[in-house]
């Protein structure tokens, strides 16, 4: 390891009563060469750094039922492609939900497995979409949301809106992508959970649609809750994603959705509904 002072180039001269012998001189030379070495190889080491979601940007309503937040356009480096989005299921008011938000929240993230892990993970599932206007599913691919790379310089605002299960009948609630003034929709998308092995209802977050058997609800120990027609309450967690040149994926610190101390800003689906 390189130390700041170390001069390989004027080391102090030895006063010899006798001619060193060629062995002496070729170790020394040996230890000259290998300092240059260390010396040369000492530099800065570099890393590609994504901005998180600004806390600032983001709002929330659960009377009208609404999070939302900005993109962050300080990510404007080739290697930032968009957004990925978790969410967990609670009982409502659960003291889990600060928890968690605690333990992971200004946590830098190499992989999700903190999120989504089966050792050690806090039981998050990654968020799925399904576009509206041509039904295509986004799923697997990473990003979930991308940000076209000319695109970038934009403050996008993105809502996911529960206000449709104020309706009757009950809707899915969307994810709506909106140009910076908040107002003008680019695209409107469906929520989707995690996929069923059995094709059945689609998995949304409307109340008829959660089956006790669902890998969230039991990944996410809210079983109970959906056979008593309780009360879920659902978190969302936010985390800047890009790929590295050597196709590595990269991180920013993930970001809750939901901001205050308590879970009065929590959004909650009442199942009996």
């Amino acid at each position: 390891m390189c130390q700041k002072g170390t001069d390989f180039l004027n080391m102090e001269r030895t006063r010899f009563k006798h001619p060193p012998s060629i062995s002496y001189l070729l170790k020394g030379w040996g230890t000259v060469i290998l300092g240059l070495s260390l010396y040369a190889s000492c530099g800065l080491e570099t890393y590609t750094y994504l901005y998180p979601v600004n806390t600032d940007t983001i709002s929330s309503d659960p009377t009208i039922g609404y999070y939302q937040f900005k993109h962050n356009t300080d990510n404007d480096i080739d290697e930032f492609q968009g957004y990925e989005i978790f969410y967990k299921l609670y009982a409502a008011d659960s003291s889990e939900i600060l928890s968690d938000r605690s333990s992971l929240e200004n946590v830098y993230l190499s992989t999700e497995a903190p999120l989504t892990g089966a050792t050690g993970g806090r039981k998050f599932s990654r968020l799925r979409l399904k576009r509206i206007s041509d039904n295509r599913l986004f799923d697997t691919l990473r990003p979930l949301l991308e940000i076209p790379s000319g695109q970038k310089g934009t403050p996008w605002v993105f809502k996911f809106d529960f206000s449709p299960l104020l309706k009757t009948p009950k809707e899915p609630p969307v994810l709506i992508w909106y140009q910076s003034d908040g107002t003008t929709e680019v695209a409107r998308f469906i929520l989707l959970r995690s996929p069923r092995v059995e094709a059945k209802e689609e998995e949304t977050f409307v109340p008829e649609q959660f089956l006790e058997m669902d890998p969230d609800v039991t990944l996410m120990n809210v079983k109970s809750i959906v056979q008593t027609k309780g009360k879920l309450s659902v978190v969302f967690a936010v985390a800047a994603f890009g790929w590295k040149l050597d196709t590595t994926p990269i991180y920013s610190n993930v970001i809750f959705l939901n901001r205050r101390s308590g879970t009065e800003d929590v959004l909650t689906i009442d199942l009996s509904q």
